[in-house]
C-alpha cells in the first residue's frame, strides 16, 4: 500500500507528507518521501499523485511544523491535460525556504522545467527566461543548484537559437529578480552564439563562483576561466599570461572554494606555448585587493 513519511520531532512521530483526494489510489495506495530536514524541524518532500488507479506524477510540499503544505509551480503550462504534473525539491533552508523544478507541458507535450523558490508564503518562477532561452516550440530548461539563507539562489539556463541549443547561461536570483551572471562576449561565444557557464559556489552575501568555457568563434575549446559575481558584476580570477596560456589561447582555471568574505580558492593549469602540461598552481583571489594570489610552493 505504498509509504508515509513522518517526521520525529522530539516527542512524538508525527505521519507528514500530502495525503488524500488526488494523493491516493483507488486501491488506498499511497507513496510519500522525505528529502530534506532542517534544524528547525522543517521537512521538504513529495507525494505521488492518483486519479482512480492512474499515476500522475507528483508534489512537492514542506512540512512547516504545524502542517503539511503543497509547493511547486501548477497550473496552466505546469500540468498536462489529464492531470499529470511533476515537482521535485532540491534544497531547503534553515528560514523554510524551499527550490526546486517543476515540469513544464502543452496539452500532452513535455516543454522543459522551470525553476522555483517556495519563499515561506508562496512559490515563486524564477530562472531565466524569454528571448534566447526559450526553443522555437517553447521548450525551456532551468535547474537551481544552491540556496543560501537568505533565499537567493544560484542555477543554470539553457539556451537557444529557433531549435538549436546554444548552451547555458549561469543565473542568480537576489530576492527580487534574476541576473544573468558569468563571463560573456569575445573568447567565450561562438559565431553562432553558443557559450556555456556554470556556477560552482553560493555563499550568504550573494556572491557567486563559477567558470565560464572558452571557446573561438568556430567552436575550438580553449579551456575555462574561473570567474566571481561579487553582487554587481562577474570579475574573472584565475593565473593567466606567460606560463598559463598557449600560443592558440588555450588557458583553464577552475574555482573550488568560496568563503563569506567573496575570496576564492582554485587552481590554474600550468602549461607551455607549445601545449604542455606543467601542472597545476594554486591561488587565491582576494576581492579587497582585487589581486588573484599564486600559493604554489616552488
Amino acid at each position: 500500500m505504498g509509504q508515509d513519511a513522518w517526521l520525529y520531532n522530539g516527542s512524538s512521530t508525527l505521519q507528514i507528507g500530502l495525503t488524500g483526494t488526488g494523493y491516493e489510489r483507488g486501491d488506498g495506495l499511497r507513496s510519500s518521501q522525505t528529502q530534506f530536514l532542517n534544524d528547525r524541524g522543517q521537512v521538504a518532500g513529495y507525494s505521488s499523485r492518483f486519479s482512480a488507479r492512474a499515476a500522475l506524477g507528483q508534489d512537492t510540499w514542506v512540512y512547516i511544523g504545524s502542517s503539511t503544505l503543497q509547493i511547486g509551480l501548477t497550473g496552466t503550462g505546469y500540468e498536462q491535460s489529464d492531470g499529470f504534473r511533476y515537482s521535485i525539491a532540491q534544497r531547503l533552508n534553515k528560514q523554510g525556504q524551499v527550490v526546486g523544478q517543476s515540469s513544464r507541458f502543452s496539452g500532452a507535450t513535455p516543454l522543459g522545467q522551470d525553476a522555483w523558490l517556495y519563499n515561506g508564503s508562496s512559490t515563486l518562477q524564477i530562472g531565466l527566461t524569454g528571448a534566447g532561452y526559450e526553443r522555437g516550440d517553447g521548450n525551456r530548461m532551468s535547474q537551481t543548484l544552491f540556496l543560501n539563507e537568505q533565499g537567493q539562489v544560484a542555477g543554470q539556463s539553457n539556451r537557444y537559437s529557433g531549435t538549436t541549443a546554444l548552451g547555458q547561461d549561469a543565473w542568480l536570483y537576489n530576492g527580487s529578480s534574476t541576473l544573468q551572471i558569468g563571463l560573456t562576449g569575445a573568447g567565450y561565444e561562438t559565431s553562432d552564439g553558443y557559450r556555456n557557464s556554470q556556477a560552482r559556489f553560493l555563499n550568504g552575501q550573494g556572491q557567486v563562483a563559477g567558470y565560464s568555457q572558452r571557446i573561438s568563434t568556430d567552436y575550438s575549446d580553449l579551456g575555462r576561466d574561473a570567474w566571481l559575481y561579487d553582487g554587481s558584476s562577474t570579475l574573472q580570477i584565475g593565473l593567466t599570461g606567460a606560463g598559463y596560456e598557449a600560443s592558440n589561447g588555450f588557458r583553464y582555471s577552475e574555482a573550488w572554494f568560496l568563503n563569506g568574505q567573496g575570496q576564492v580558492a582554485g587552481y590554474s593549469q600550468r602549461i607551455s606555448t607549445d601545449s604542455d602540461d606543467l601542472g597545476e598552481s594554486a591561488w587565491l583571489y582576494d576581492p579587497n585587493m582585487n589581486q588573484t594570489f599564486d600559493f604554489t610552493l616552488s
